[in-house]
């Protein structure tokens, strides 16, 4: 699956919104408005003439036959522009069609649907309800429809409408058409100006079962595709706030100074910013999916979801920032406030949609031991011969090594923990098993990712997997492979590689957290050596470390970012004495480092004197992508997954019955599920981009930003389900359990690699544009910033 468009899609999305930029501008919304039309039929011919409208129908029927990512892409679009013309609703009528139509119904309207000359639209709801089958009252019998539906969306322009309604005693699809006696039509007023809903009522209306897919099957499928399709539309639209209060606010000045400089607006926007990334790459993987010809049910789900609460909640925040102008008629922010509402509600709630992902995710883990059976299998389905052949030599190498190596502790920052761990690494090396894609010059094995991921998968299975080369390896690795020459690497990754290194990352200091670049420990240049002073803190895995990367000042006479070099430091040498620092887990995996007089090579400093800030952000970046604790707990690996949850919940007595039984528990576990999801696809988007070797993309932060304040929620709500108990230890619990370890350390993945707050001021100013803070300490030598305490 990818995330990154083609140059085809590209295109289609720069054609369509230069034409909304045209066609559907605000002002031209006002007057669509003032005017008293239920659409822009004009921006809809032109649509169609551009062959936008049958993006998803075949070639066969009249349309562009490029399917159901591009219809998305379409609807993203229609939403950024709030364009008035009933795209998603034509969209899915036609998606109807293709699904459950027969060869007559197709032939008869497909053609139209695709050139706009018809219009199609859905009737869902009967009512003050959610588009829930169970509730359908309307009837499809002998060719006659009698019913009513509420709040039909765009039915004022459509020729013919797909209606949810009992067919033949079984909910499914009727085709009916609007122009007929048997029809009535009501307007309703609508919180929505752009969007015309009405009521319809049918009276022995003439109309077509639509059964060419099984009508319970075609309903769910229909409301899916709906629902994904619309989670664009609603991403478009919350991306389009987001600039309009970004825009806006940059300009707007209070106090002297712009409004987007004070953190409280610039924090907002920053977690707008990454709410919307996380829907954003929900809703591309359902649509990935659905083009794919996948299973969609939940992830159609975790895109409404997500959709829905990154809209609504920029579209409020945008209409909050422009202040009393926003809440003006000329003022743009209404159309959004507006538009979000509508859609939150027009196919079903969050919490409709809540239900239908829980209903999704159970159904799913009803296939689960036969999903497990087929993973345990010598050979899966993705093994080639060659790699079904490495994976049984891998899995017989490692039960042979299981009885040698066993795992007797959860925690790493011990020193036998860490011996154990080197001697791992050391045996993986000398088999072929370590570092298994890196080159053989540089230690590795020079294998492929396939090859990777199989001895990962088995050494997983095997209970064997520990950490490679201590708690700093990422971080000391993204420096070396970046920014080491070649020999460089092939010293430190052949000895990290082969388990001859431990290391650590020293970077805090007691005055240098957050503001990493105000370091003070210092590095001294004596003929072919460095001598380095000073003191770091907060350091992961110090007193286990055998050498560790270094960020120090050479040049306090240098600004700020300007006198800094990294070097690779002896832990071991004289004059380098680390400290335990006793944490509120229990734990004592921090240290403190105190350098007098330590010696650094030349050799051992990476690139040039002064440019340790770019190593240094090289670093963070992965940092940031890899922080510990972002997916789970350090215990138990499962716990956050929504399986997870409603396991836990439906075992949680509730009076009567259990913690599931409330809207409000499967609620939270829905958003949770949404957010997993949106890390993992943002990842996943991530690694793309950084594939094409470009820099680092300025949104990074969004992953540790979400995913540490994820995994603290879901520990206290861990905590919740056991109501009382969640604050006890049970007295049954085995020995050396610790249930409140999870959420106590949670709280430091919200502070180690970068503070919140850190985090949303670099997606604010970097990914945003919004104007940096005030700062006293810019363009000035280091030595002549006051120093605080």
């Amino acid at each position: 699956m990818t995330f990154t468009l083609n140059e085809e899609q590209r295109l289609v999305r720069d054609q369509v919104r230069d034409l909304l930029s045209r066609e559907s501008s605000y002002d031209g919304l006002r007057r669509t408005i003032e005017a008293g039309l239920p659409w822009n039929e004009a921006l809809w011919r032109q649509l169609g003439d551009l062959g936008f409208l049958g993006a998803g129908i075949p070639d066969d029927h009249g349309g562009a036959g490029l399917g159901p990512f591009e219809v998305a892409l379409l609807a993203r679009e229609i939403g950024r522009a709030v364009a008035p013309v009933p795209f998603i609703s034509s969209a899915v009528a036609a998606e109807a069609m293709l699904m459950a139509g027969t060869p007559t119904q197709q032939a008869r309207w497909l053609p139209g649907l695709a050139s706009g000359d018809v219009v199609g639209c859905i009737a869902w709801t009967e009512g003050n309800t959610a588009p829930d089958a169970s509730l359908l009252e309307a009837t499809l019998v002998a060719g006659r429809l009698n019913g009513h539906k509420t709040a039909v969306a765009d039915s004022a322009v459509a020729h013919i409408c797909i209606v949810a309604a009992r067919v033949d005693g079984e909910p499914g699809l009727a085709l009916v058409e609007l122009d007929q006696a048997g029809v009535t039509r009501r307007a309703l007023r609508s919180i929505d100006q752009l969007r015309r809903f009405e009521a319809l009522a049918f009276e022995d209306a003439v109309a077509e079962p639509m059964n060419a897919l099984g009508g319970p099957e075609a309903l769910a499928e229909l409301l899916d595709r709906a629902a994904i399709y619309q989670a664009f539309e609603q991403v478009g639209g919350a991306e389009a706030a987001l600039q309009m209060a970004c825009d806006y606010t940059r300009q707007r000045f209070m106090f002297g100074r712009p409004l987007a400089s004070y953190q409280a607006i610039k924090h907002r926007l920053a977690d707008d910013f990454a709410e919307i990334e996380l829907a954003s790459c929900n809703a591309l993987q359902a649509a990935r999916l659905l083009a794919d010809g996948k299973p969609v049910a939940a992830a159609a789900a975790t895109a409404r979801i997500g959709a829905s609460s990154a809209y609504e909640r920029i579209a409020r925040d945008n209409l909050q920032f422009h202040g009393g102008i926003g809440f003006t008629w000329e003022a743009d922010c209404h159309f959004h406030y507006r538009r979000a509402r509508t859609l939150a509600l027009n196919i079903g709630s969050v919490e409709f949609w809540s239900d239908r992902l829980m209903d999704a995710l159970q159904s799913d883990s009803d296939d689960a031991p036969a999903r497990s059976q087929r993973a345990a299998a010598l050979r899966g389905p993705s093994d080639a011969p060659e790699d079904a052949e490495y994976r049984e030599t891998a899995r017989a190498w490692l039960a042979k090594a299981a009885q040698e190596f066993k795992i007797t502790s959860p925690h790493w920052e011990t020193e036998d923990a860490a011996a154990l761990a080197k001697r791992w690494a050391r045996a993986k090396h000398a088999a072929g098993y370590s570092a298994i894609v890196q080159p053989r010059e540089l230690g590795g094995a020079g294998g492929t990712l396939r090859q990777q991921q199989i001895f990962g998968q088995e050494e997983a299975r095997a209970g064997l997997a520990m950490p490679l080369g201590g708690m700093g390896f990422s971080q000391a690795m993204a420096a070396i492979t970046k920014h080491g020459t070649a020999q460089q690497r092939r010293k430190w990754e052949g000895l990290t590689y082969s388990g001859q290194i431990y290391w650590c990352q020293l970077f805090s200091e007691p005055s240098a957290g957050s503001d990493l670049a105000a370091v003070r420990t210092s590095a001294v240049r004596r003929g072919a050596k460095w001598i380095v002073n000073g003191q770091k803190v907060w350091t992961s895995g110090g007193h286990l470390a055998d050498y560790g990367v270094l960020l120090a000042r050479t040049d306090p006479e240098a600004t700020k970012h300007k006198g800094l070099s990294f070097f690779i430091i002896d832990m071991r040498q004289p004059g380098v004495t680390t400290r335990p620092i006793r944490q509120i887990n229990g734990q004592t995996g921090f240290t403190e480092t105190f350098f007098v007089d330590a010696e650094v090579s030349d050799e051992d400093r990476l690139d040039e004197v002064g440019n340790g800030w770019a190593v240094a952000m090289s670093v963070l970046a992965v940092e940031r992508t890899t922080t510990k604790n972002i997916s789970a707990g350090d215990k138990r690996q499962s716990a956050t997954s929504a399986r997870n949850l409603i396991r836990l919940a439906k075992t949680a007595r509730r009076g009567p019955g259990s913690a599931f039984d409330s809207a409000a528990v499967r609620g939270r576990i829905a958003q949770f599920h949404a957010e997993a999801q949106g890390i993992k696809n943002f990842t996943l988007r991530l690694q793309e981009q950084l594939a094409l070797r470009g820099p680092p993309p300025l949104n990074i932060p969004v992953i540790k930003l979400t995913a540490t304040r994820r995994v603290q929620q879901v520990q206290a709500f861990l905590m919740d389900l056991d109501e009382s108990g969640g604050i006890v230890e049970a007295e049954d619990a085995p020995a050396g359990q610790d249930r409140f370890y999870e959420y106590i350390t949670s709280a430091s993945s919200r502070i180690a690699g970068g503070a919140d707050e850190v985090l949303r001021n670099q997606l604010a100013e970097r990914a945003l544009g919004l104007p940096g803070d005030q700062r006293a300490d810019k363009d000035i030598p280091f030595s002549q910033i006051p120093q605080g305490v």
